[in-house]
């Protein structure tokens, strides 16, 4: 059963997860948070910080947990609510292709939005959790954060 800040990584199926997946030589190129059994909140390339039914990922994505508190998890939502509306960072996206291709420390832009890893990352600090050190965290980072623990494929946990 999906719990209220579980982590989904998401297997794309579009170019630019495929890059993404191909440049971070992962299986993952999005991550969001549950909010609970049926939507969940991310940064994705396109559009705003918003809401997003689960199922949207049913047969990509695979669902990690982190031991938390019930005061951490609330603090986790409320820090991912807070940011609703908020742009995509495609300049994030520009520092994974820096840092994982090109082997370049990352840029610190002035307008800095948070694409979702550093959403998700941002997020978990908020509730006491890093889940990783990266300063311009990618899907995999958090994949390979010591945190989580694979909890299943989502199509298996999803009610």
């Amino acid at each position: 059963m999906i719990q209220a800040g579980d982590i989904i990584l998401v297997s794309g199926e579009g170019i630019m997860s495929h890059l993404i997946e191909w440049a971070t030589s992962s299986k993952y190129s999005h991550v969001l948070i549950a909010l609970n059994d049926t939507y969940g909140i991310e940064s994705q390339f396109g559009r705003n910080i918003g809401t997003v039914r689960l199922d949207k990922y049913i047969n990509t994505g695979y669902v990690y947990r982190v031991n938390l508190t019930p005061a951490q998890t609330e603090k986790i939502l409320e820090a991912a609510k807070s940011l609703i509306g908020q742009p995509y960072g495609i300049d994030s996206v520009a520092n994974d292709f820096l840092r994982f291709v090109l082997h370049f420390p990352p840029i610190h832009f002035a307008n800095h939005w948070k694409d979702c890893s550093q959403y998700v990352n941002w997020c978990f600090s908020q509730g006491g959790e890093i889940l990783t050190k990266a300063p311009f965290p990618a899907p995999v980072d958090i994949e390979y954060s010591p945190h989580p623990n694979y909890i299943g494929a989502l199509k298996e946990v999803i009610p």
